[in-house]
C-alpha cells in the first residue's frame, strides 16, 4: 500500500460483508508510554461526514470510547451491535458514527501503542473465526507499517522546521547591523553577512571579494 488509505482499501478487500468503513487512528503516548491523544489520519468508506475529524486529536483522558480498547493491548475488540451493548463506550461510539458493529484492532509496536485500524458497519455482525485469525495475523504488521509511515513522518517533519529555521537565521544574519562571519571547518566554507561583507570590501583593491579575516 503507498498510503494510509490504500492500505485500509486492502485490509477492507478482505472482509466477508460489503459496505465497510476502515478508519486508521495514530496514537501519541507521554514519555513513560501512556496514551495521551488519538488522531484519525485516514478514512477509506462509509460515513461521508467522517473525514471532517480527521487530524483533529482526541484526548484519551475524556474520551468515552477509549476504555473499550485500553483494556485490550494485546486482542481485537468485536462488537456484533453497538446498539445494545453494555459499555457506555460502546453507546458513544455509535452515537458519533453511526456504526452498527465495529472491530478494533491495536496497533502495538515493542511495547508502544502506535495506534488502532476501525472496521464498522451499519448493520449487526456475527465474526467468523477466519477473519479473527486474519485480524490478529495482520496486526503485528500493521503495526510495522504504521511505526515506519509515523517515523517517516516525525523526520520529514525535523527536516522542514531545519529549514525553516535557517531560512530564519538568514534573515536575521542579513539585517544585523554588525558584521558576522561564520566558519565551517570540515569544509573549509564561510558565510559572511551584508554588514560583514561590506567591512571586508572597504579597502583600495580592485578585487571585490571579501578580504580574509
Amino acid at each position: 500500500a503507498d498510503d494510509d488509505d490504500a492500505l485500509l482499501a486492502a485490509l477492507i478487500a478482505e472482509s466477508p460483508v460489503p459496505d465497510v468503513q476502515g478508519k486508521l487512528l495514530a496514537i501519541t503516548s507521554d514519555p513513560d508510554g501512556t496514551p495521551r491523544t488519538v488522531t484519525a489520519v485516514a478514512v477509506h468508506g462509509g460515513d461521508p461526514g467522517l473525514p471532517a475529524t480527521l487530524g483533529l486529536p482526541v484526548s484519551i483522558a475524556d474520551d468515552a470510547i477509549s476504555p473499550l480498547w485500553l483494556d485490550s493491548a494485546n486482542a481485537a475488540i468485536y462488537l456484533g451491535d453497538l446498539r445494545d451493548h453494555p459499555h457506555p463506550g460502546a453507546r458513544e461510539g455509535r452515537r458519533r458514527s453511526g456504526l452498527v458493529a465495529a472491530v478494533l484492532i491495536p496497533l502495538r509496536w515493542r511495547g508502544r501503542w502506535l495506534g488502532l485500524v476501525q472496521l464498522g458497519w451499519s448493520v449487526p455482525r456475527q465474526f467468523t473465526g477466519d477473519e479473527r485469525r486474519l485480524h490478529a495475523e495482520l496486526a503485528p504488521h500493521l503495526a510495522a507499517v504504521l511505526d515506519n509511515r509515523l517515523l517517516t513522518r516525525r523526520c520529514e517533519q525535523a527536516l522542514a522546521d531545519q529549514r525553516d529555521q535557517a531560512r530564519t537565521l538568514e534573515i536575521v544574519l542579513d539585517h544585523l547591523p554588525v558584521g558576522v562571519q561564520i566558519h565551517d571547518p570540515s569544509r573549509a566554507e564561510r558565510r559572511l553577512n551584508r554588514a560583514a561583507q561590506e567591512l571586508l570590501r572597504a579597502h583600495p583593491s580592485d578585487d571585490q571579494r571579501p578580504l580574509p579575516l
